[in-house]
């Protein structure tokens, strides 16, 4: 709670450019892109393998049912004529009778013949070190797959900005080239009006005209930005080339202030994701640690047959039977295995928690960078902005003179372009700006999914 409260202060203080256009874009990539549905199917699988290990605490409940047919084999001679014969013969004459008859040596088969087993078999663990360890790493697992889901999502919430800001820039640099055609095409007018008044030489005319070329291809080229940019957003979001994008032209009137970040706002990587994968490994690995040592504890089952056993298929009380008993398995030696295995886990561990540690002093280096990246964004934004408010009346003032006479073609043309050119500047500066706040916000893990 206390996180997630440091986290809601920082998103008021540094007051992210939320837009509900982009919120709304936000959502449809979060629900319909590729690769997240990807990970979220490993994610899937990983509660069922949780699941699946769950179950392994429960009894194992089997019905099996076994009839066998048999002849020849080894058989068994059990000389039971040579033993009672001469025991019966002088019964019979001490009985004068022939009550005890003469009987034949028997040839018993070892295999069964017509023999059945139908029975129910229950088997129930009932202390057993791997099952139970085995359940704490799939839940890690699962914990793992979770926090590796969250951290696309915040990537993908990143692009997905990205994207949108860059779209909007090119939107706002074909508009700009076109603003410049109509203000070429006024300056042509005038111009036309001024060789006429014998102000100006005809070839001032032929200058303009190169001019309105050049900006013709910039159009151009600032379309084909446009078209692209937006195949990419929709391809983010999973939807047909063709849909078209939103533009949110309230993001335009955005203060400047609320761009520029805070010299006072601490922040840290705590909330990452990355840092949950790796602390979710070690936890996984250190389980597995201890299950290799629990090889040397005894593992003890239960187990319950109960049903029918005999010749011919009948079910009678004759045949009815139940076998009830304990299983103990005990690892006294097994080569060493064991301990070569629990080395070789230490050695996986070791080896994770010094990840842990890089990991985040690189993701350290990464929220820093963006800091400063964004403050760097910001302070290019103001210069932008002043540099083009120069430039527009500097345009205003010598489109003035040149109306006049009182000024060259080559100096209205200078100032045309350094206005194009700064409005273009601007604008870049500006999406920067955004784009870099949306960075920080990947860096510091501040997105708010709820």
């Amino acid at each position: 709670m206390k996180k997630i409260m440091i986290k809601l202060l920082l998103l008021s203080s540094l007051n992210f450019a939320q837009s509900p256009v982009i919120e709304k874009y936000i959502h449809e990539g979060l629900n319909n892109n590729l690769a997240l549905k990807q990970k979220n199917s490993s994610l899937q699988k990983a509660f069922f393998a949780l699941k699946e290990a769950k179950g392994l605490f429960f009894p194992t409940v089997d019905f099996k049912s076994e009839y066998e047919f048999s002849d020849g084999g080894r058989k068994i001679n059990f000389p039971v004529g040579e033993m009672l014969n001469p025991v019966y013969s002088t019964l019979n004459q001490l009985t004068k009778s022939n009550v005890f008859p003469q009987i034949e040596n028997q040839n018993i088969q070892l295999l069964p013949d017509n023999y059945h087993d139908t029975r129910i078999e229950i088997k129930m663990p009932l202390i057993n070190t791997d099952i139970w360890y085995n359940n704490k790493i799939k839940d890690e697992s699962v914990s793992q797959k979770e926090a590796e889901v969250n951290a696309y999502k915040r990537e993908l919430v990143k692009e997905i900005k990205t994207a949108y800001y860059n779209y909007l820039k090119s939107v706002k640099a074909a508009a700009i080239y076109k603003n410049a055609a109509s203000l070429l095409a006024d300056n042509y007018k005038l111009t036309e009006t001024l060789v006429k008044n014998n102000v100006v030489l005809k070839s001032s005319l032929l200058k303009i005209s190169s001019e309105i070329s050049k900006n013709e291809a910039q159009l151009t080229e600032a379309a084909n930005c446009v078209k692209l940019s937006a195949l990419y957003f929709n391809f983010l979001l999973n939807k047909e080339q063709s849909a078209p994008v939103e533009i949110d032209t309230a993001i335009f009137q955005i203060d400047k202030k609320r761009l520029t970040p805070a010299d006072s706002l601490i922040y840290d990587v705590a909330g990452r994701e990355e840092l949950q994968q790796i602390k979710s490994g070690i936890k996984q690995n250190e389980f597995l640690l201890s299950m290799n040592k629990g090889e040397y504890i005894p593992s003890v089952g239960a187990f319950l047959s109960a049903g029918y056993q005999g010749t011919k298929y009948k079910f009678d009380s004759d045949q009815r039977y139940y076998l009830f008993g304990l299983q103990l398995n005990w690892n006294l030696f097994n080569g060493m295995r064991t301990k070569s295995k629990t080395e070789q886990t230490a050695t996986d561990l070791s080896s994770l928690k010094s990840g842990l540690e890089e990991t985040s002093k690189k993701l350290s280096l990464q929220l820093n960078s963006a800091q400063l990246d964004l403050n760097t964004a910001a302070s290019k934004l103001n210069s932008a902005e002043s540099a083009l408010e120069y430039s527009q009346e500097y345009y205003r003032q010598m489109q003035a003179r040149y109306s006049t006479g009182q000024a060259l073609l080559l100096e209205l043309t200078d100032a045309l372009t350094q206005y194009v050119n700064n409005q273009i500047i601007y604008q870049v500066a500006f999406t920067d700006t955004l784009i870099k706040q949306a960075e920080l916000e990947r860096a510091a893990a501040l997105y708010n999914f709820n």
